[in-house]
């Protein structure tokens, strides 16, 4: 999902973890704002992104 708002664009970026389980990082531009915990499935690391971007009104999700 691609959503623009206001002011900054904001990216969820879905990555792999050591572990073997998937995380996420919100971006603005080449600075990490946020790192979340780690999900064992890639689907539920984007559900969660997909929830703040929901709440927030502005993100995409990169994978």
């Amino acid at each position: 999902m691609h959503t623009e708002g206001k002011g900054v664009a904001v990216v969820f970026k879905i990555l792999p973890a050591t572990n073997g389980q998937w995380y996420f990082r919100i971006m603005s531009g080449s600075n990490i704002l946020a790192t979340s915990e780690t999900y064992v499935s890639k689907a539920s690391a984007r559900n969660t992104a997909q929830l703040i971007i929901n709440n927030a009104g502005t993100g995409r999700i990169e994978e």
